[in-house]
């Protein structure tokens, strides 16, 4: 029965990061508030869902330390291997130094939240703040 719900929390995983592709690909030019306030609403719906189904899988892993905070840094550092690569084909593209600056950002904001996972879960095997 785990592993069923497993495979439900990593479907859901599945299915806001295509929602977010999706929201993030759309070239539709609507104005005025509403349709900005329906966005935002959208996304941060979104946005939600996927920390949210990244938390409960994490329960299902068996994790009981600080989850809500080790969600937030595996998604931060997927997030952050997405700006390496962007600022890699930034690079590519021959914007050099714009795409170095970029890496070098996103690379930073890698290390301190791998940093920080790595805290997180010596914190959950050892049972004391480190």
């Amino acid at each position: 029965m785990i592993l069923l719900k497993k495979l439900g929390a990593v479907l859901s995983i599945c299915l806001f990061v295509l929602m977010l592709i999706g929201q993030s690909t759309r070239n539709d030019h609507g104005s005025g508030s509403a349709y900005a306030i329906g966005r935002l609403f959208g996304l941060v719906i979104v946005l939600a869902g996927l920390f949210y189904s990244t938390r409960w899988l994490l329960i299902l892993s068996g994790r009981k330390h600080k989850v809500g905070r080790q969600a937030f840094a595996i998604l931060w550092c997927v997030e952050s291997i997405l700006g390496i690569l962007l600022g890699g084909f930034f690079v590519r593209g021959g914007h050099v130094q714009f795409g170095s600056i970029v890496v070098v950002l996103w690379l930073v904001s890698f290390y301190l939240t791998y940093r920080w996972l790595s805290k997180l879960r010596k914190e959950e095997f050892t049972g004391l703040p480190s």
